[in-house]
């Protein structure tokens, strides 16, 4: 699978009022979303673990645009869907995958 990441103008998560942006996962057969703070800090984190995920992901939510791309309408991610792509439906391990 493969990871880009999309600042894309920024993006506003619905329920936030926070500027994030988004790192996208293209799975085998879901494509994943996780808002993050600032990519900056997602990259800190991939090399230094020690970093708490707290400190990256905007929210503990994961997306999914259903190999509609990342410009569609965002739906949460069932935990169907994380089990099915990730072996897990626990959001530490699946967002720990997607960053």
């Amino acid at each position: 699978s493969k990871v880009t990441e999309s600042k894309r103008g920024q993006t506003n998560q619905p329920a936030s009022n926070e500027t994030t942006a988004e790192v996208f996962y293209k799975g085998s057969s879901d494509d994943f979303i996780v808002f993050v703070d600032d990519l900056e800090a997602s990259k800190a984190w991939r090399s230094d673990r020690s970093i708490s995920l707290v400190n990256v992901v905007n929210a503990y939510n994961i997306f999914v645009t259903q190999k509609s791309g990342a410009q569609d309408i965002l739906n949460e991610a069932s935990k169907a869907m994380l089990e099915n792509e990730f072996g897990s439906s626990d959001e530490d391990h699946c967002i720990t995958k997607i960053l």
